[in-house]
């Protein structure tokens, strides 16, 4: 048990003891002992505070005072790496969505200048640009919403709560959905290009399913055969890109995650609000799914008919 510290003080000319309590030892938190650390190495510097009314006293410019955070030195590590993550999409989009532009426009110029080609054909780019369009608005609205935020939150306190990881935190936890749902709709989609090309390659060169050799393919048909070819290694390797993908993306997930859990040491959304992200997440990825495979079904039924019409055809006119 700790002694009691005594202490002797005059008071009106009598002397008096008086008993002070001995101080209770507390363990402080890592995040703790970091801001005790910061705020005695600027002792003997002037305080936050005063660095603040300094800045604004000196400034010429008021817009760049309101871009300051005064605690973005408490910063944690996982918030720090979040905002750069939303400004690195922010940037990888708008480069994306830039180059699309430039190569729709470049395309439907020379689809327009073409005068055995519709006009209409341009219409067919309009789903990419509309797609990568709301992609990149997206990307920039939560970039925005980040970098607003990190302008006045102060993360002092340990267990302040960010809005914007708040919604990161549940797309992590219920990410996984979507890389799964997206990467089974690629491969199917692959292995479907991939049966449809080799019949549509024998109903177009008469080669036997599954044993391509260009040695038995007529000259005159060789350039479509290399075409068959090309689209077969570029399934299998949107395959292979498709696995790569999924695997770095459900590793990069769980690690965000587990760096956002590890600073709060609670559960920041309930239960209950995950599952029933998650039961909608699987609903709309189910439509996605099946959408998919019966476009591309479709398609290559199309693409079936013609490659066969266009066979019989030339052996008619032979």
């Amino acid at each position: 048990m700790a002694e009691l510290k005594t202490e002797t003080v005059v008071v009106s000319g009598t002397k008096k003891v008086q008993f002070s309590q001995p101080q209770s030892s507390v363990r402080l938190t890592k995040h703790q002992t970091a801001i005790v650390q910061l705020e005695n190495q600027n002792e003997q510097q002037l305080t936050i505070k005063e660095q603040w009314e300094n800045l604004k006293s000196s400034a010429k410019d008021t817009r760049r005072i309101k871009q300051i955070n005064p605690y973005a030195s408490y910063f944690p590590e996982f918030y720090k790496k979040e905002l750069r993550n939303s400004f690195a999409s922010f940037m990888v989009w708008t480069f994306v969505w830039l180059i699309t532009l430039a190569v729709s426009a470049v395309a439907i110029y020379f689809i327009v200048k073409d005068s055995s080609c519709s006009n209409y054909v341009s219409l067919l780019l309009t789903p990419i640009i509309v797609l990568v369009s709301s992609l990149w608005i997206v990307n920039t609205n939560k970039f925005y919403c980040f970098r607003g935020e990190s302008k006045n939150i102060n993360f002092k306190d340990e267990k302040t709560l960010s809005i914007n990881i708040t919604k990161v935190y549940k797309r992590l936890k219920t990410g996984y959905i979507n890389v799964n749902w997206m990467s089974i709709t690629s491969y199917v989609v692959s292995l479907l290009v991939i049966f449809i090309n080799f019949i549509v390659a024998y109903a177009r060169t008469n080669v036997k399913f599954g044993t391509w050799n260009i040695n038995n393919v007529s000259s005159n048909l060789r350039d479509e055969y290399i075409v068959y070819e090309i689209i077969f290694w570029v399934a299998v390797s949107s395959i292979l890109l498709t696995l790569i993908l999924q695997a770095v993306l459900l590793l990069t997930n769980y690690i965000r995650a587990s760096r956002i859990e590890n600073f709060y040491n609670f559960q920041i959304v309930s239960q209950e609000e995950l599952d029933n992200i998650k039961k909608q997440k699987n609903r709309r990825d189910l439509i996605i799914f099946l959408c998919s495979i019966a476009f591309v079904g479709l398609i290559g039924y199309f693409i079936y008919r013609l490659a066969k019409r266009s066979r019989s055809t030339k052996v008619v006119v032979s």
